[in-house]
């Protein structure tokens, strides 16, 4: 029986071991990787920064967001919810049964909370890019994108490629599935007592086992899948491929170190692709590789920037802020805010108070309001878009254009005297 699960099984874990150590070649010389940039989003989403919060010398590491607001100007001008959905019929005929309709649709709607889970999809199309819908009984929920893996990056559709999901269930949820085979033998040795939200997420401790399963959908040999199914191939089906659902179930190690012990659930679903079991939406255009451009990803490099001019400005102005003394006499008392009172008297030489500025204030506030302004350029949130009244007289054609004196979302700063 072993046997007869291995190739399969075999199958899932070179596929997951490829998705998490290769990359795809987008162009000549670009390389691409989807489990690293799932993974970059998560931190910039977090506020995270993968070294940590302390650089070297020890200073803290603030993080200036520019993305969530931008994020949010699209999903409010997007302004899709669940008032847009509705019935509709050309025949005059239907107007009453259109009637009854949408307030049946409008109260399931409701009853059901799809008003945050458009919300919260809206969202997640805008910052990540895209969005992906699986269909299960009673309806669609939506996937997780740290755990779903396209293996063929480079598809233009999910229906070009095998998609494997993760997903960790308890005990009591294994043992509800009664159409899976080996769970008696899946809950004795696959159980590990700890949970991770995705391969590379840091592992928590738990006090009852969980257990981790690989759906994957998508062609397989039809001799295997024969094999996995406990039926007898014919000649010839190690030639023939299939659409298939198979289900794995096994123990985790390092990332992408994954071992199936049991195929617990394998279905022939000949004749049928994955859009028929997932609805995607991708923001930005085909560029050769399946995952599509958020906004998250448009704007890694202007995020940096303003960290790194953010933070160079805070580290500056500490030093800045000092209040330092200095005069000829070297006999004067050391430190004037420890050592001395309201009323003493100073005799020493030229004492004076020593002006510390921060060097290239300017510069640097004119290079974070064009990075601001890039931003702006790329996720087309200008004050318009951002729902930002511009001044009265402003002309229309020049209302998203930079202007002295603007303020608002955009954070600009301005040089002293300016």
């Amino acid at each position: 029986m072993e046997k007869e699960k291995s190739a399969l099984a075999k199958v899932i874990e070179q596929e997951i071991s490829d998705y998490f150590s290769k990359t795809i070649e987008t162009q000549p010389g670009v390389t691409f990787s989807q489990q690293a940039i799932v993974k970059r989003i998560g931190l910039f989403e977090s506020h995270t920064y993968p070294t940590g919060k302390f650089d070297k010398q020890g200073n803290y590491k603030y993080w200036y967001d520019i993305i969530t607001s931008r994020v949010d100007s699209e999903v409010k001008n997007i302004d899709f919810d669940t008032k847009n959905i509705e019935v509709y019929s050309p025949l005059k005929m239907d107007e009453v049964a259109d009637t009854i309709a949408n307030l049946k649709l409008h109260q399931f709607l409701k009853d059901t909370n799809q008003e945050e889970e458009l919300n919260s999809a809206i969202e997640e199309g805008a910052g990540w890019g895209n969005v992906v819908w699986k269909k299960v009984k009673g309806g669609y929920e939506r996937a997780d994108l740290r755990n779903f893996y396209v293996i063929n990056q480079s598809a233009r559709t999910l229906n070009q490629s095998p998609v494997i999901e993760r997903h960790q269930l308890t005990s009591t949820e294994v043992r509800a599935r009664d159409k899976w085979q080996h769970i008696d033998e899946v809950l004795k040795t696959c159980g590990q007592n700890i949970y991770k939200s995705n391969v590379e997420s840091t592992q928590e401790d738990t006090t009852t086992p969980i257990y981790t399963f690989y759906e994957r959908n998508g062609e397989v040999s039809l001799h295997d899948l024969k094999e996995a199914m406990g039926e007898t191939p014919a000649e010839g089906d190690k030639d023939k491929y299939v659409f298939a659902k198979i289900i794995g179930a096994g123990t985790e190690g390092t990332a992408g170190g994954v071992k199936i012990k049991y195929l617990v659930f394998a279905q022939n679903l000949d004749g049928m692709t994955n859009s028929d079991i997932y609805k995607e939406y991708h923001r930005g255009r085909y560029k050769n590789r399946w995952w599509r451009e958020g906004l998250y990803e448009l704007l890694f490099d202007c995020q940096v920037r303003a960290n790194e001019i953010g933070n160079q400005i805070a580290q500056g102005l500490q030093y800045a802020s000092k209040i330092i003394f200095t005069g000829d006499d070297k006999q004067i008392i050391q430190n004037v805010i420890t050592d001395l009172r309201n009323g003493d008297y100073i005799r020493g030489q030229n004492l004076r108070q020593v002006e510390v500025r921060l060097q290239g204030f300017d510069q640097l506030a004119n290079d974070w309001n064009r990075t601001l302004e890039l931003a702006n350029e790329i996720a087309n949130s200008r004050e318009v878009v951002q729902g930002i009244t511009p001044a009265s007289g402003t002309p229309l054609g020049t209302s998203h254009r930079r202007g002295a004196g603007r303020t608002g979302r955009a954070g600009r700063l301005g040089a002293a005297g300016s």
